[in-house]
Order: structure tokens, then sequence, then C-alpha cells
């Protein structure tokens, strides 16, 4: 071995050892550590989009309500979460950019129940819609997508003429980079949509006739009615619950804040390195 290396400072060795020690528990925990803060809020249905490239079908982690992969959709891209290795889907924005998911009762949310729709989007098309997730029609149903003037927009279609509630967000969000999106349903108090944890826009005046967003058709991502995205997705949520504003927030922190245990390992190999530079001669 050359005398160099051997002569390098205790200090140049310690932080090789934190580095070596971050990049593996970094590895180890990334992924888990993500998935439980999202679990930790009981999704009923979430589709990660983490699947290998090639895959015909977009596994779901909780009921196993699989989608069907169109032919216009690649899945293993480079996902949104800068510390989770869990890959993503793109749409190309043809007609076949869709994963398909089949009816089930468990998203059928009435005229009452609360719920929150939560997803990653990419999307940088101007003067295009980039849908994210539909469930239903004009008749019955609720989306999140990415209006053609760039703004994000959460809606429950109620089907009575033109009833609905929804919340657009005043910011515009097709830029190219990954948003965050969150669609929150509180029947009895609002309508409220975030973007990147924070609050962008909400609807307190709801309709006040009936407000059944139940529909039979299948749920989608990456397609409204004769739109379809030209863009990417990632983590697809969908709760029975309304998430508070702290909980969004910890979703988007997860994505970018280390994990706890990998963390404490860096700072615990960073002092070591210190006191090796220390006693070091």
């Amino acid at each position: 071995m050359s005398k160099h290396l051997v002569k390098m400072h205790p200090l140049f060795w310690g932080l090789v050892v934190a580095a070596a020690v971050f990049g593996a528990a970094r590895a180890a925990e990334a992924e888990s550590f993500h998935a439980q803060t999202v679990a930790a809020d009981n999704p009923l249905v979430w589709w990660r989009l983490g699947d290998a490239a090639g895959s015909a079908v977009a596994a779901e982690e909780i009921i196993d309500l699989d989608g069907t992969v169109g032919a216009g959709v690649t899945l293993g891209q480079i996902g949104a979460l800068a510390v989770d290795p869990n890959t993503a889907a793109s749409f190309n924005g043809t007609t076949s950019a869709v994963v398909t998911v089949p009816d089930n009762a468990v998203v059928a949310f009435g005229t009452d129940q609360d719920f929150t729709v939560e997803a990653w989007v990419q999307y940088g098309v101007s003067g295009t819609a980039g849908p994210i997730v539909n469930e239903g029609d004009t008749n019955a149903g609720f989306w999140l997508r990415i209006e053609t003037t760039g703004k994000a927009r959460f809606l429950l279609d109620y089907g009575t003429g033109s009833a609905n509630d929804s919340a657009t967000s005043v910011g515009t969000y097709n830029d190219g980079a990954w948003h965050h999106v969150v669609g929150v349903a509180d029947r009895d108090t609002g309508i409220y949509l975030y973007v990147d944890g924070q609050l962008a826009a909400s609807d307190t005046s709801l309709y006040s006739g009936t407000r059944s967003v139940t529909s039979a058709l299948p749920l989608t991502i990456g397609n409204i009615g004769a739109g379809y995205l030209n863009g990417m997705v990632d983590e697809v949520a969908i709760y029975g619950s309304a998430l508070s504003a702290e909980r969004i927030m910890a979703h988007y922190d997860a994505a970018y804040i280390p994990e706890p245990g990998a963390l404490a390992l860096l700072l615990g190999a960073v002092a070591a390195a210190l006191i090796l530079q220390r006693n070091g001669k």
C-alpha cells in the first residue's frame, strides 16, 4: 500500500467510515422509512408504482387491487423521493398512457365519508391538462390533476348539472419538477388542496344538494376522460379520512429528510472521526 495512503489524516479515514456507514444505512432503511410514514396513516389503497420496467401490472400495496398498465406507460423510472430508491411511472400522453384499476367499493365514498387523494407528479407541458388520479365521471366521482394553466386542482363531481366542490391553486406546477399534490375532502368543513406540504387552495362553501362521489367506473392513473398525462407519477395513495396538515407535511418531509436511524449513524460516525482527529498525531 502507498505510504501516502497509510499516512492519511485520521479525519479522512473517519469521514470515509462515516460515508460508508451512512450509505449502507440509507440503502437499508430509506424505503422503509418513507413507507412507514405513509402506512402510519392507514391508506385504503396505495400504488407505489415501483414495479420493474416492462411490467404489465402496477401492484397495489394494501388489498391487492392491482392496476393494468397501458402501452403508453413505462415503469422503472427514477422516482420522486430523494431518499427512497423506489421507482416511478412515466406516461407518454397517448390514449394508452393510463393505469386502469377495477372498480372497488373501497373508494366508494358516497355522500359523507371523508377521504384524501395523494400523489407525486412531474409535469412540464403548457396548454394541456395533466390528469393524475380519477375515479368516476361527471355523473359522480373525484379527480386530481394539473390544469391547462399549470395550476393544480382537486374536484368532487356530484352529477347534478355542474354541481361540484373544488379547490384550485394560485401557483402553477407545470415546471417539470416533482410536486407532492394532495386533495383532502372533509365532507363537513370543505375541500383542501396541498402542494409540496403547504395549503395551496380551499373551498369551504360546500354544495348543499346531494353530494355522492360513488361511481361504478374504474379508477385511473394518468387519465381523465379524453385527457392523458404526458409526465410522471409516483406514490399514489387514497385514504378513508381527511389527513391533517401536519400529516401531509410529514409525508412530504419523508421524501427529503434522511431517516432517523441513518442520520444517527452518520452523526455517530462523524463524532468518531472528530475524536480520531483530536487524538491523531
